[in-house]
């Protein structure tokens, strides 16, 4: 379980293709202080685990499904990803509840400046925008956002300036592929209520 606030950008130090996976070395000075090999990390929003860690940098694996569902296949050495650790029992959660467990990917369709911060406007598969009311929580590679706006299958996001310095948003561009993961508690309240009528 995760905050969606990031902690760290990191940088994709290798990739090594593992059959149908792949195994992802990422640099991290911050978050690796602590980590442990078998704890999870949420890189772009997608729960890993650490399989090996040394001073500067830890390694995860990918398993094709996770491949298939994020987008980790279209990440080359030097991308920037955001970086965040497992919830503890002391954390503020300053973000909302992310699972690290991501429902689709999205296209960035357009990014326009939007004073003091800017404006972001997502593609998404139209069967998820029930998950999308405005106002609502949404985490975006891995961040912990707002959605402001909707229309058809396109959500509107503002950005605040921290925001976008903190996390890897500045390399969003159009036609971007991000991970999207809908708040749980809809999910789960969909779930029961469907299983409640059959």
């Amino acid at each position: 379980m995760f905050t969606g606030i990031i902690e760290e950008v990191g940088s994709i130090l290798g990739i090594v293709r593992t059959g149908g996976g792949m195994e992802l070395s990422i640099s991290s000075g911050l978050i690796i202080q602590d980590t442990k090999t078998g704890d999870s990390i949420a890189v772009n929003g997608v729960c890993l685990t650490v399989d090996k860690k040394s001073e500067r940098n830890f390694k995860v694996t990918c398993t094709d499904t996770t491949i298939k569902k994020t987008n980790p296949g279209i990440l080359k050495p030097g991308a920037r990803v955001n970086l965040e650790r497992a919830l503890t029992p002391l954390s503020r959660i300053g973000g909302h509840f992310v699972q690290g467990h991501v429902d689709c990917t999205g296209t960035i369709l357009r990014i326009k400046e939007s004073y003091p911060g800017k404006k972001l406007l997502i593609e998404i598969p139209s069967i998820f925008m029930k998950y999308a009311p405005p106002t609502g929580s949404i985490a975006i590679n891995g961040i912990s956002l707002t959605i402001s706006n909707t229309c058809n299958n396109q959500l509107e996001i503002a950005l605040v300036p921290f925001t976008i310095k903190s996390t890897n948003i500045s390399d969003f561009r159009a036609g971007s592929k991000v991970n999207i993961e809908f708040d749980c508690l809809a999910k789960y309240t969909e779930s029961i209520l469907l299983k409640r009528n059959n």
